[in-house]
């Protein structure tokens, strides 16, 4: 077994090469569990594979032929030295194979008002409907501003100042009359998925329709019990499994993302539960945003202070029609109290 920073240097080390498998779903660091279900210190690395006859036929030809297949996930994977200068030392992770059945971008329903964490939510231009994670306060802006996923207040043709609707069009939402604040920040990289709104004046309150206040933010940590508020499943728990995993996510404009140093919870999420604050179930703090999972076993979740844990610093975003926009400074104060 190694140790959790073991295994995390050697996802890192080899990630890039394993994912030129196209059979490759996720790799996630995880903790070997004891017999009473409860996380150890030893630590090994997840492979989700789309296709398990496809790991095992590229399997059986390394052992007939002595040739190694891209579509081969081996069962360990050496650790490298922690120098500057990576070179590969005698020491392994093991690495344990699981079919996954891939992993979506994933929307209460009900038109609520004052709109609080859990409610549906979507940018005017789609047909669609997300969550609204839960209201915050950034500092020297007035007002409440409320956080969700890129791909639920931005997505492919969205830009800063569009309308963000509630409840979504799916949900019955309409534009104009179910305005309730405007696009005011987003952002899709490799280590989130994420958007920030300006509410109107009134629309938005502060707290989670399902279990009251966030209170404030903190790391995630292995085996922690976790809960969300979303718009099609409300109210569910979760176990983290991974603090740092690496999944391919489909349903973008541009095909298939991958995102790295993701968290791994059971599964707590269906479609349209994307944007939910995932908290801490013990003490109502923030950990995560959800944006992914597979609706049966697995839901993804980026780290909350990799977006709200320091200050954001201005970037320019591309948008579909070729056009650049520069994304504000943005320095988080805290989740807004539940009115």
């Amino acid at each position: 077994m190694a140790s959790e920073r073991k295994a995390n240097s050697a996802l890192e080390y080899h990630r890039d090469e394993l994912f030129k498998n196209s059979n490759l779903a996720y790799l996630a660091v995880v903790s070997v569990l004891d017999d009473d279900g409860e996380p150890t210190d030893d630590f090994i690395i997840e492979a989700g594979v789309y296709n398990l006859e496809q790991q095992k036929e590229a399997e059986n030809k390394l052992q007939a032929e002595g040739r190694r297949e891209e579509e081969f996930v081996p069962p360990r994977l050496p650790v490298p030295s922690e120098g500057k200068i990576k070179t590969l030392t005698g020491e392994y992770v093991a690495v344990e194979i699981k079919e996954s059945e891939g992993f979506a971008a994933q929307s209460s329903r009900e038109r609520i008002r004052p709109a609080n964490g859990g409610s549906s939510v979507m940018n005017y231009r789609y047909h669609s409907a997300g969550t609204l994670g839960g209201a915050i306060k950034i500092k020297g802006q007035p007002g409440l501003f409320f956080i969700s996923n890129w791909h639920v207040l931005t997505g492919g043709s969205g830009r800063n100042g569009d309308s963000i609707i509630q409840p979504g069009r799916a949900d019955g939402g309409r534009y104009p009359q179910d305005k309730i604040a405007l696009l005011y920040w987003s952002k899709l990289s490799p280590e989130m998925d994420a958007a920030i709104a300006k509410a109107d004046e009134g629309k938005v309150a502060g707290g989670t329709r399902c279990f009251g206040k966030i209170k404030g933010i903190e790391k995630a940590e292995v085996g922690m019990n976790v809960k969300k508020c979303g718009r099609t499943t409300e109210l569910t728990t979760g176990i983290i499994k991974s603090i740092n995993a690496s999944v391919r996510v489909s349903g973008y404009p541009d095909g298939t993302q991958l995102f790295n140093n993701q968290i791994l919870t059971t599964n707590m999420s269906q479609g349209g539960d994307s944007g939910s604050v995932v908290c801490n179930a013990s003490n109502n703090k923030a950990i995560g945003l959800l944006f992914a999972g597979d609706g049966k076993t697995q839901t993804i979740v980026n780290h909350i202070n990799k977006i709200l844990g320091s200050k954001l610093e201005p970037f320019v975003v591309k948008h579909a029609d070729g056009s650049k926009e520069k994304m504000p400074e943005i320095e988080f104060e805290k989740f807004a109290p539940k009115e």
